[in-house]
């Protein structure tokens, strides 16, 4: 087998600037962006390819989310760009060669071998090795699942130059793919203690000696860690495009163009909320309003957010008065609540809370007891030792509105709140085009987005102030209010009704009727002179 071939052998085709350059590429950490059809999905097959005939025995593994994506998007056409290379030679048939059917690896003659998986479960990797990992459409994918491929790269059969980890990427605007190749390179390169060795490297300059040497820990040498980021659009591959559907995709409007040909990394199309303005974290003083907000899952990690309000009379590190302060954040999967509370109760020590808001999913009667008694998951966080528990307010989208609010008067997200930072850039609703209604994508990703929306749909926004209501603090005050506002005000009254009724008969559960508690929630109700004060 002839150790080197040209990539326009491998590609069928001329290549595009985006597979010239990942062809080359020596980085560790490779991510790419790109328009439509810019040629990202070959340009991995033959990346496999390359490696595996460079580096004999070699274990790469090439992948998408899910499996049917995987087969009809990246095994297929490897298999059909690989079978003149078969023919050649260059292949182990295997057993069922037939693209269409195929099998879950590929092998050369020299032993390498290439793995087919789909992406959706990082722990059926925590036990594997390889020396590449390739993932194609890299935007739907967590950047935990990615973090646990690349730790899997240390095959040993291929030396340590070799092994890379590549994550291909369409436009999404401010997601981790972005955060990670584009926007911490450009941040790490305005750190003067940043190592100068590699213009790559994403390591300080401790990890080399006075001489500028990688450093050796317990005999083993501590290279840099290299991240590399290339740009590509549609038009960059023109001349492998037919012209009718080039001409289909710049007649879309400009909005479109630019996110779906261009690459610009604007922002996604349907992107429905701002990037978190992030601060270093601190603990609010004292004073502040404290609330809680738990979004529960059985299946997935469950999260609580802690929600601060500075009440004034200044601006706090940053913090604008009247404005919120996401300040902490649990997030734990498959667990019992018994363990959740236990950790919820640990990270609240010391703190006393206005309100701890819940799904309200949680509140349905769905959890048996011996004796054939039903429990709602609710009355489980309420048993086990929380207190002033009120299930959540508010479609997705009023909580979107009520996120963009609190964000435009000024807002502010610990930096201890990782899953909230990397998952608001990614809330992103698409039309369905028979019914014309919006769907927030990949739902059940966003744990950390809706508790800190349930969060504040608890927390009165506006801050103007009136004469009529000198005792109450500046960001309770409810002059000029919208009516998602108006809503909000409402509904409080009603807890505070309820709880007070609560108060006099004291039971083991709190129980909710919540159809009775918040009423309607997609239809703003009202009352002429009623005051949702009770003053």
């Amino acid at each position: 087998m002839k150790p080197s071939f040209r990539l326009s052998d491998l590609l069928g085709q001329t290549p595009a600037p985006v597979q010239t350059s990942l062809l080359s590429c020596k980085e560790f950490e490779v991510g790419m962006i790109t328009g439509f059809a810019a040629g990202k999905t070959r340009g991995l097959c033959a990346k496999a390819i390359e490696h595996a005939v460079k580096y004999p025995g070699a274990r790469i593994l090439l992948g998408r989310k899910t499996f049917r994506e995987m087969v009809n998007t990246v095994k297929n056409p490897f298999f059909l760009m690989a079978e003149p290379l078969h023919r050649a030679g260059w292949f182990v048939k295997p057993l069922k060669w037939d693209y269409r059917e195929g099998t879950d690896h590929s092998r050369l003659t020299n032993s390498s071998e290439i793995i087919f998986s789909n992406l959706d479960d990082p722990v059926k990797f925590r036990n594997e090795e390889y020396s590449m990992v390739l993932v194609d459409q890299a935007e739907e994918l967590d950047e935990e699942l990615w973090e646990t491929l690349i730790a899997r790269i240390r095959w040993p059969k291929v030396p340590q130059e070799g092994w890379q980890a590549i994550a291909a990427a369409n436009d999404n605007g401010h997601n981790w793919v972005w955060r990670r190749f584009v926007w911490f390179p450009e941040q790490h390169f305005l750190d003067p203690t940043r190592c100068t060795k590699n213009p790559f490297c994403v390591f300080n300059e401790g990890h080399l000696d006075e001489d500028g040497i990688p450093q050796i820990i317990s005999g083993h040498l501590i290279p840099c860690s290299t991240r590399r980021f290339f740009h590509g659009t549609t038009l960059d591959n023109k001349h492998n495009l037919r012209p009718r559907y080039l001409s289909t995709l710049l007649s879309h409007p400009p909005e479109w163009q630019r996110h779906f040909i261009y690459a610009t990394m604007e922002g996604g199309a349907g992107r429905l909320l701002p990037d978190p303005v992030v601060v270093d974290h601190f603990d609010p003083p004292a004073h502040w309003p404290r609330y809680r907000a738990i979004d529960h899952a059985l299946n997935s990690p469950a999260c609580c957010l802690w929600i601060a309000v500075n009440p004034g009379p200044t601006e706090y590190n940053t913090v604008p008065v009247n404005a919120t302060y996401a300040y902490k954040e649990y997030w734990r999967g498959n667990t019992s609540v018994d363990m959740h509370v236990r950790s919820i109760r640990d990270m609240s020590a010391g703190e006393k809370f206005q309100v701890t808001v819940i799904d309200r999913s949680a509140y349905q009667m769905n959890q048996s007891r011996t004796g054939g008694i039903r429990v709602s998951v609710a009355d489980l966080y309420v048993e086990e030792g929380l207190e002033n528990v009120v299930p959540s307010v508010g479609d997705p989208f009023a909580r979107v509105e009520r996120i963009v609010l609190a964000h435009q008067k000024g807002a502010r997200v610990s930096n201890h709140c990782k899953h909230l930072i990397e998952t608001m850039p990614e809330y992103i609703a698409d039309k369905n085009e028979q019914t014309g209604e919006y769907k927030i994508l990949n739902k059940t990703k966003f744990h950390a987005v809706d508790a800190y929306g349930y969060g504040l749909m608890m927390i009165p926004i506006d801050s103007r102030p009136t004469d009529d209501e000198p005792d109450k603090p500046e960001y309770l005050r409810r002059s000029g209010i919208e009516p998602l506002q108006y809503r909000h005000d409402m509904g409080e009254w009603k807890r505070r009704v309820r709880a007070e009724e609560a108060a006099k008969e004291p039971s083991v559960f709190q129980k909710t009727d919540t159809a009775e508690f918040w009423g309607d929630e997609d239809e703003s109700v009202f009352f002429g002179e009623f005051d949702p004060w009770g003053k």
